[in-house]
């Protein structure tokens, strides 16, 4: 382990995070479920039958 990761561990600790690692994760189960959320406003947006016509692109 490096000293940088060492030290991102012990900031960790001191705010009460926990596992760095784990933090990590849970953030980027956050950024998922927003491409998610974001996706299927998209994919909502294609169903509606008077939605702006995107196929020329």
């Amino acid at each position: 382990m490096s000293e940088k990761e060492s030290k991102l561990q012990a900031q960790a600790r001191k705010n009460g995070e926990g596992n760095v690692q784990e933090s990590e994760t849970e953030r980027l189960s956050h950024m998922e479920r927003d491409a998610v959320e974001r996706l299927t406003k998209v994919g909502d947006e294609f169903d509606q039958p008077n939605a702006p016509d995107h196929s020329d692109r």
